[in-house]
């Protein structure tokens, strides 16, 4: 029998459980599934992939032990396996026609109820969703887990891995998620040590980046709703348009994942503007950069754990403002954005390894909840970022194989949750993620903070912005 393994979370994992603890930052990631055959799909075979995938992944069979007195957060991998503690849930809507968008709001509000609440709680659930639509049976599959045991590219191909087990069951193979089983990783700092990613050197530039006093983004007052939920929307773009910009983008000089923060800069200024509300001069912008690649040797993308540092940087007025030249100003926001995840320099670790997020743990440590905790944070800290945008890039597509079946990935997505209040994080947040061709956007929304009407409208702006990068290129 494997022994129990106990993992001591550093100061930024106990941050990032103080986040999920005040709403913010599940991870989620919602699958459309093709069903070739029209065959319905047995919920006793998902659990029991479900269950293989807890085998192979001993993360997915980890819980948590918190404790304000001794300021000690565990991370705990039993030698029993919790099995019976695995949250599966099933919605059948086959009895009525549904429409994509009653779709999307089923699945924000599974994403949106909280789940770490019982005793050795795992740190994960799943929801299927059984719908109809011209006559074929269609199903969802969304995936909830904590930051603490999962990150954007993680929990993408865990939604994948699922996927293949449940195929190989249905046709009586075994595929490799059932065969090969993995050990847990290391903490981000722990393994940048390790790896001589991270040096000693760097501590004077994430000294000064801490320091830095930033400008605020911060959506008007007249957006507010003043009621709490969470906003979702997932929509793509066809291969003819994602090929296109990513022709585009090249030939400019820039990266896909500069040309998609620029286009949510410009679409969230003229939401500013319509509305009658002035737009900084200068914006700060959030960076969110995995480290998988970055580390030598490399881990592997379905690899359970939060490997993704958070960075950021402001624009400068004199060069980045006047929104009258999209190219220029997204080569400016590429160089912004290299320059601030320089693994050379140490600005990738400006947050990850800053001695500010002790002050940020203590907040939660001494106060009796997440909201009060929360307030406090915002007296105390006025830096304001309310957009992030994170682009997952082709690394799932590319590395992770689906085993052939009868169910397969038409559409997959993924992005953070967004729910407390006052917010200690962003307002709006955006993943796009390339899959078959197709670019896929998750773009959710704290509702307290931006009411549905903006938030479709957002959405307009930025296919408009896309629209009109692709329609007056040279390319």
């Amino acid at each position: 029998m494997n022994s129990e393994k106990i993992f001591k979370l550093s100061s930024f994992e106990r941050a990032l459980v103080n986040i999920c603890q005040s709403g913010d930052c599940i991870i989620m990631s919602t699958s459309f599934f093709d069903n070739k055959l029209n065959i319905k799909l047995d919920k006793s075979i998902v659990k029991k992939a479900l269950i293989l995938m807890q085998n192979r992944h001993p993360l997915l069979n980890s819980y948590l032990e918190t404790s304000k007195l001794t300021n000690k957060m565990l991370l705990k991998v039993p030698s029993e396996k919790l099995s019976d503690k695995i949250k599966l849930e099933w919605l059948d809507l086959t009895n009525h026609q549904v429409t994509r968008e009653q779709l999307i709001n089923e699945s924000a509000k599974f994403h949106a109820v909280p789940f770490f609440n019982e005793e050795k709680s795992l740190l994960w659930k799943i929801q299927v969703i059984e719908f109809k639509c011209d006559e074929k049976l269609n199903f969802i599959m969304n995936l909830v887990t904590h930051m603490i045991i999962s990150d954007g590219l993680s929990i993408s191909c865990l939604s994948v891995e699922i996927v293949n087990i449940i195929n190989a069951l249905i046709d009586g193979k075994e595929c490799d998620e059932m065969k090969i089983l993995l050990e847990p990783l290391a903490d981000l700092h722990t393994l940048c040590k390790e790896r001589n990613l991270f040096k000693e050197s760097h501590l004077k530039t994430i000294e000064e980046l801490s320091n830095a006093k930033k400008p605020k983004l911060a959506l008007p007052e007249k957006f507010n709703t003043k009621k709490r939920g969470f906003l979702l929307d997932l929509f793509k773009l066809d291969k003819i348009k994602t090929e296109t910009i990513m022709k585009i983008s090249k030939s400019n000089g820039i990266r896909v994942t500069s040309y998609f923060q620029t286009i949510a800069i410009y679409a969230l200024r003229k939401l500013f503007l319509e509305n009658d509300a002035p737009f900084p001069e200068q914006i700060p912008v959030d960076i969110p950069a995995n480290l998988r690649f970055r580390l030598n040797p490399k881990v592997d993308l379905n690899a359970c754990r939060f490997l993704t540092a958070i960075t950021s940087f402001a624009t400068d007025k004199e060069k980045f403002g006047r929104y009258d030249d999209f190219w220029t100003d997204a080569r400016y926001i590429h160089e912004m954005i290299t320059k601030s995840t320089s693994t050379e320099t140490g600005s990738i670790f400006s947050l990850t390894h800053s001695e500010l997020i002790e002050i940020f743990n203590q907040c939660f440590r001494f106060t009796n909840s997440s909201e009060t905790a929360c307030k406090f944070l915002n007296l105390m800290d006025d830096q304001v970022c309310d957009l992030s945008v994170s682009n997952l890039g082709p690394f799932v597509n590319d590395y992770i194989k689906e085993f052939d079946g009868n169910f397969s990935i038409k559409e997959i997505y993924c992005s953070d949750l967004l729910l407390s209040v006052p917010k200690i994080t962003n307002a709006i947040i955006m993943h796009v993620m390339y899959w078959k061709g197709e670019t896929m956007f998750q773009m959710g929304a704290n509702n307290y903070y931006i009411d549905l009407s903006y938030f479709k409208r957002y959405k307009e702006l930025l296919m408009e912005f896309i629209d009109f990068t692709i329609n007056n290129s040279n390319n």
